[in-house]
């Protein structure tokens, strides 16, 4: 099923900053405004179509864009400094935050994803070695646990299934370039 038509105004900014040789600093955000202009004769959530004589269709005009968060941001931080041996250390964190938006085209409310956000925190240690250059670092994402959903959908019979985000998880990355 197609939606007839849609409307999405929005912004986006970005910006990175420096302020030191050891410091940067990157932020970004997003306002999307999507809404569906002409959606007439659109499936039913399983709310209305499980009622008591449900209409064939529903108008879902003027409702918003399913899987379209009104605002997305992300902001991050890293402070790195000279080593003993030439090493270079640095220390990061991050945090990302996306608003609630619907799971599924039917705008049903049992599929609205509420927001969240996310903390995450790195540590590392980079440096050259045979014409290459190596970075070797210890992450955590999803820091403080947040229990979250990335997506929810209508199952059978007014079900809802989902997959839920990543716990916290701790890792190492190792990495070299030649």
């Amino acid at each position: 099923m197609n939606a007839g038509s849609f409307r999405s105004r929005g912004a986006e900014a970005s910006v990175a900053l420096a302020p030191t040789r050891d410091w940067s600093v990157d932020v970004a955000a997003v306002y999307n405004d999507a809404w569906y202009t002409d959606y007439d004769g659109a499936r039913c959530p399983p709310d209305v179509t499980l009622a008591p004589k449900p209409p064939a269709s529903c108008n879902l005009s003027g409702e918003r864009l399913f899987n379209a968060p009104r605002l997305t941001y992300n902001a991050s931080a890293r402070y790195s400094w000279n080593g003993a041996g030439g090493l270079r250390s640095f220390v990061g964190a991050r945090y990302a935050y996306r608003s609630w938006m619907y799971g599924t085209v039917d705008n049903a409310e049992f599929t609205r994803v509420p927001g969240y956000g996310l903390a995450s925190f790195s540590a590392g240690t980079e440096g050259t070695s045979q014409g290459g250059a190596w970075t070797a670092s210890i992450w955590l994402n999803n820091a403080f646990d947040k229990t979250y959903w990335r997506r929810l959908v209508n199952g059978d019979y007014g079900s809802v299934g989902g997959w839920r985000g990543e716990p916290r998880t701790l890792g190492v990355t190792l990495a070299y370039q030649y």
